[in-house]
């Protein structure tokens, strides 16, 4: 496993495994924060880790982070009720935590572990004392950051632990045997962590912001040690006014080094307790592989891997403990119903589908065939459309021996009058009329019609005879008369000298007298004809 110690100071971190009650140490390393890296982006400081387990060979693993004091909010409950471990503490837990968070308990983590159970609390003489239980939460917000520094680090979160709690079990030893509560210190870059260790067990930590001196002189390490055993006598009041506590018999400081052995000598003489500086454990191995000795930030850390392979009861703020469903058998068995109807109505819908797909193939298949029917209609209507508009144009035939016959019965004796020219125009005209209201082809709305205008150009003997024709053709039903030119009086002919001309254009609809006189309509377009 990896396990990961982040801190303002910079980042603690260890490859080791855990098996037969042992912790072995592979490999660690101690890096310092960058300058200018913002410790709010959980990307950028995600990427400086990776950065950091890459030149380790740690990438791609499951990753424990330890989590300091100033991470979590710890809190000792005790329950009047012999309330079950597994059904009942989780909720009671958590109603109690939230009520005394300083920040959102919404969203916050909280996990326990047991301190003493109610039987236990029966067997020791404490009736009606219940169950006692060690609390941890940790706000959601700092729980959301770790998952975004581990996804941006390559990390999955195996585990959230606690650095007190892995204090405690490399304590585990020196507390064995002793008749009350030992008292842990481990120093760090930034602080002491301070924690009362019973049976093996974690019962009371405390975090103190003492910052260590680097400086080599013994002055400088001696004002340190007082400040730090202040702070110890502190912890220890601070314990002692709890609630059924016990006497600290003994104390331990982790570390082996001179600044170590002058703040366990100092406390010594302020608690007046016996000291020892604790700088290994046999429970903890170190490979030939790792560097040197395991400096005491990185041993509290493998402590997280120690409480593993004793199999201590410890937080895991990542998997918190949670009661059990009561309605998940009821709930399983709605999941099967619904998954059974899920089953049936797939099987319905793929079949139904199948089908589907299958006529709409058929659909497909049809309407091609439609559509090449139509098609061919669509070509046979044009054609014939195109027969029928040739026949209509076809039929446009002007009966000009008509017209001739009829105009020369309309004049007068050649010695009144005579023609001089008389010319004929025809326009016949094909059309195709629809009857309203309907969309569909038929052949019999073809309609075909004659426009036939003859100009005629004559002589008269005088200006009345010229009068008198013009008058008889405008007598004349079958004809419409438009006069053209100005009547001249004198012209080239001595014996004509009245000179005439009018366009006759045939009426529609008037049918000739006994000749088969001709009929027509007025159309766009035609031919010219001079007989």
């Amino acid at each position: 496993m990896t396990l990961v110690s982040l801190s303002g100071a910079g980042v603690s971190v260890a490859i080791a495994s855990a098996a037969d009650g042992q912790a072995t140490v592979h490999k660690w390393s101690e890096v310092a924060r960058p300058e200018g890296l913002d410790s709010s982006n959980a990307g950028a400081v995600g990427s400086w880790l990776k950065s950091v387990l890459h030149g380790l060979g740690a990438s791609g693993r499951s990753g424990v982070f330890v989590v300091g004091h100033g991470d979590v909010f710890l809190k000792r409950l005790t329950f009047d009720v012999n309330a079950d471990e597994r059904v009942d503490l989780p909720g009671m837990v958590r109603l109690q935590m939230v009520r005394q968070l300083t920040f959102p308990g919404d969203d916050a983590t909280v996990d326990f572990i047991v301190l003493r159970r109610g039987s236990e609390s029966a067997s020791a003489g404490l009736a009606g004392k219940g169950s006692q239980v060690l609390c941890a939460a940790m706000p959601g917000d700092r729980r959301r950051w770790l998952g975004e520094l581990a996804a941006s680090a390559g990390l999955k979160v195996a585990r959230i632990a606690i650095r007190p709690a892995a204090i405690a079990a490399l304590a585990r030893e020196v507390s064995a045997g002793v008749d009350g509560s030992t008292l842990v210190l481990a120093l760090d870059r930034e602080g002491a962590d301070f924690v009362v260790v019973q049976g093996g067990q974690m019962v009371f930590a405390r975090r103190a912001d003492v910052v260590g001196t680097g400086s080599t002189e013994s002055s400088s390490h001696e004002e340190f040690a007082v400040r730090v055993a202040t702070e110890a006598r502190r912890t220890w009041l601070s314990y002692r006014g709890t609630p059924e506590t016990t006497v600290v018999h003994n104390m331990a400081v982790i570390g082996d080094g001179e600044v170590a052995r002058d703040v366990a000598r100092r406390c010594s003489d302020t608690l007046e307790l016996p000291v020892k500086l604790l700088n290994g454990c046999s429970r903890v191995r170190v490979t030939s592989n790792a560097e040197s000795a395991l400096p005491a930030s990185v041993f509290c850390l493998v402590g997280a891997a120690l409480e593993s392979a004793l199999g201590i009861d410890s937080f895991d703020l990542a998997h918190p403990r949670k009661a059990p469903d009561r309605r998940e058998r009821r709930r399983q068995a709605a999941l099967a119903a619904a998954l059974v109807g899920l089953v049936a109505a797939g099987s319905l819908f793929t079949m139904g589908n199948l089908r589907k797909i299958s006529l709409e193939s058929e659909i497909r298949v049809l309407e091609s065939q439609r559509s090449e029917l139509l098609e061919q209609r669509r070509a046979a209507l044009r054609d014939s459309a195109r027969l029928a508009h040739v026949k209509a144009w076809m039929s446009g035939d002007v009966p000009w021996l008509s017209h001739l016959e009829a105009i020369s019965r309309t004049m007068p004796e050649t010695d009144r009058a005579v023609a001089a020219e008389i010319s004929g125009t025809a326009k016949p005209f094909a059309g195709y009329e629809r009857a309203r209201g309907t969309r569909d082809y038929e052949a019999s709305a073809w309609r075909s019609a004659v426009s036939t205008s003859i100009l005629l150009r004559g002589r008269a003997r005088d200006r009345g005879t010229a009068d008198a024709v013009r008058e008889a053709f405008v007598n004349d039903r079958r004809y419409t008369v438009t006069p053209v030119g100005q009547d001249s009086v004198e012209g080239r002919d001595g014996a004509y000298p009245a000179e005439f001309a009018m366009t006759l254009a045939a009426r529609a609809n008037i049918a000739s007298e006994a000749s088969g006189g001709p009929e027509g309509t007025e159309a766009p377009r035609g031919r010219e004809a001079k007989p």
